[in-house]
């Protein structure tokens, strides 16, 4: 009789937490999709094709089947064109231009469709830490809170639904990889689970680290990092040949078409070095950080100044040689300068990059800014004290963190900093902080902690 009653409570509690993570879904879903109901509502443009940052163009290339070709003086040219094939890192004009061949030119419809196709790898994310949570464990209320708390940053809700910018192609592919990552065992905390790393399971990782970088180039170290926690997880050889080899095909399939359809060899974009000389340069302490609602492209014009450029990668190396040389001759300014952009990253709670705001919207968006410090600095120091705990498995999460934050914050401290570029943290930050939530509640109940880095082999064996 108790056996039938434990059963049963068994069954509501799970019942229960599954009703539990549809609700995280649903806040999700609906709260971005409200975000992007507004944003509709003060769009200034009707074309799909009109999107800036040369998305929407190169979308347009895309389906007249010029590739992603396009001739733009916005690039501070004005006055004579430059024919630009390796602008753009293809994911974002690949997804507009898909979207736009099942839709029609319909921005609002695109828009949606776009949303909920990138919320749907968070929700995957949020399946993967849940199933370590215990189902009578009250710990699972504040995870579900962290789960759900991104969607309450109106700066992190900007890039869901925002289409021009890359951050919000790879906003939920970095939480669905870390979540791979922090919960490799996909399993009860405790609870021994099924094989963690299947082949499909590998091939759903790779794909997610090669978005990442397919959607801007500076994640390439983002990538790095994820290619080596996964390494480090001790799983069969198959599972790590397989993985590795499609996450490093990526750059390498990119670089030989930037090859063939530009004559040169590159990983990255031929608008990394300007992106470059825009954060280094004799002005630059003068315009940054830029006064909300600016940012540093109107300034474009002026780097160019005298200059003609006969190709994208004469005028690539141009602004990187003049970046270098910045750096080598004014060291001081350029360390003051990454001590300027380290601040904006890791402590301004004022949004930079992007349309102003006043009034009350202005005060959300401080407080969202406030919440993902918050929520960034108890996971970082929560990294560092385990880093130096006894156990093996909080060490290696511990340094994969640290290592990822630093890698998705470094190409801005070279280059410039914006609210949308290190906002994205919040999803990889919110998914430490359940796991070392979780580590603490097991403790708590004698429940000994499943060790990633060293059971892992087991496990796949």
């Amino acid at each position: 009789m108790h056996n039938s009653k434990s059963m049963l409570l068994g069954l509501l509690q799970g019942r229960l937490n599954r009703t539990l993570l549809w609700v995280g879904f649903a806040i999700s879903m609906l709260v971005s999709l409200s975000a992007q109901w507004e944003f509709n509502r003060h769009r200034s443009i009707t074309s799909v094709f009109e999107l800036s940052n040369l998305v929407g163009p190169a979308a347009k290339s895309l389906l007249a089947g010029n590739g992603l070709t396009v001739s733009t003086d916005s690039m501070g040219t004005e006055g004579y064109a430059i024919t630009f094939s390796a602008s753009r890192m293809p994911l974002a004009p690949v997804v507009i231009a898909a979207l736009e061949k099942a839709f029609g030119d319909r921005l609002t419809v695109i828009g949606y469709a776009k949303t909920i196709l990138f919320v749907l790898p968070l929700w995957l994310a949020m399946s993967i830490v849940w199933r370590a949570v215990p189902n009578t464990n009250p710990v699972r209320w504040f995870v579900l809170f962290l789960l759900v708390l991104p969607f309450s940053i109106s700066s992190f809700l900007a890039d869901v639904v925002n289409l021009q910018v890359e951050e919000g192609y790879f906003f939920s592919l970095l939480g669905l990889a870390s979540a791979m990552i922090v919960f490799p065992d996909s399993s009860r905390i405790g609870v021994t689970g099924s094989p963690a790393w299947v082949p499909q399971k590998a091939i759903l990782f790779a794909m997610s680290v090669a978005g990442i970088y397919l959607a801007k180039s500076s994640m390439i170290l983002v990538a790095l990092v994820f290619c080596c926690a996964f390494f480090a997880l001790n799983g069969t050889r198959a599972t790590k040949l397989l993985t590795v080899t499609l996450i490093c095909m990526t750059p390498l399939l990119w670089a030989t078409h930037q090859y063939q359809v530009s004559g040169r060899f590159s990983i990255g974009t031929s608008l990394d070095g300007i992106n470059l000389h825009k954060g280094n340069n004799a002005k630059f302490l003068e315009r940054y950080p830029p006064p909300p609602g600016t940012n540093l492209d109107e300034f474009d014009n002026e780097l160019n100044a005298g200059m003609h450029f006969n190709n994208e990668w004469q005028f690539d190396d141009y602004h990187r040689t003049a970046a270098l040389a910045y750096m080598r001759q004014a060291p001081m300014q350029t360390l003051h300068a990454m001590y300027v952009k380290l601040s904006v990253a890791f402590f301004s709670i004022q949004k930079y990059g992007s349309a102003s705001s006043t009034g009350l919207m202005d005060i959300a968006e401080k407080i969202g800014i406030l919440i993902y410090r918050v929520c960034l600095s108890l996971a970082l120091a929560c990294a560092v004290w385990l880093l130096f705990g006894r156990a093996k498995d909080d060490r290696f999460l511990a340094l994969f963190f640290l290592a990822l934050v630093a890698a998705c914050t470094l190409p801005y401290v070279l280059g410039f900093v914006y609210t949308r570029h290190f906002i994205v943290l919040i999803y990889p930050a919110v998914i430490f902080l359940c796991r070392a939530l979780l580590r603490n509640a097991s403790t708590l109940s004698h429940v000994e902690l499943s060790q990633p880095s060293a059971d892992m082999g087991k496990t796949l064996a």
